[in-house]
């Protein structure tokens, strides 16, 4: 099967902006743009012997420290017939990737147009959790951005009731869970600093933006509905 070259991957990539025009190219392969505090991207993901990709839509939550951008949200185009993800060669890229576009946007659990709003993340994010399709071991990761998202928008009251319902779900979890978070009550008093201190949040992303050298990436506004 034909590997794709640097120049193959180009195209591809620039194809998937044409379908997907709020968005820049972040990496060979990967299209962000950035509403506030959040990175909205697709990940063309290549297999190992670089023959094919798979496509992920997902978020990243600014927000919360990394250091790196995550796939949180992690939401793979399915195939037409719902039974597996989708992957894509160089040979039916040109057949097939219009189609895969147009699917991604009716599957994608959040706006993949220049629009974003708080109440589409929020639902997003319950959708996700509900699906019981997680990457990682548990959301744990997804209750804080949820808490972050909610205090950057001012939505302190809703925040609260948030980590009281999250600590409820939390405490029947294994403490090993919490290990490399500094253990469970760190993590928990991490969630509560990010309440009291709601305005540490745009210093917070601002430097992360700088990390992550995302400054050419396109930015639209965040909308705390």
């Amino acid at each position: 099967m034909e590997k794709f070259s640097r120049a193959d991957k180009n195209r591809v990539c620039g194809d998937w902006m044409k379908a997907f025009p709020a968005m820049g190219r972040y990496r060979p392969m990967w299209l962000l743009k950035r509403n506030g505090p959040v990175l909205v991207g697709i990940c063309l993901s290549g297999n190992r012997d670089n023959t094919a990709y798979r496509i992920i839509a997902h978020i990243h939550n600014l927000a919360r420290p990394t250091g790196f951008v995550s796939l949180q949200l992690h939401n793979p185009l399915i195939n037409k017939k719902g039974t597996y993800r989708e992957e894509l060669t160089l040979k039916s890229h040109d057949k097939e990737f219009l189609e895969a576009a147009e699917r991604l946007k009716r599957q994608s659990l959040f706006p993949l147009s220049e629009d974003l709003s708080l109440s589409n993340l929020l639902s997003a994010c319950s959708r996700y959790v509900g699906s019981r399709n997680l990457v990682a071991e548990t959301p744990m990761f997804i209750y804080e951005d949820v808490i972050t998202l909610l205090s950057w928008c001012g939505k302190l009251s809703i925040a609260k009731r948030k980590l009281g319902d999250y600590v409820k779900i939390m405490a029947d979890w294994d403490d090993d869970i919490f290990r490399h978070e500094g253990g469970r009550i760190a993590f928990f008093d991490r969630l509560v600093e990010i309440i009291e201190y709601p305005s540490k949040l745009e210093e917070i992303a601002e430097e992360e933006i700088r990390k992550l050298k995302l400054e050419r990436i396109p930015s639209y506004p965040f909308v705390c509905d």
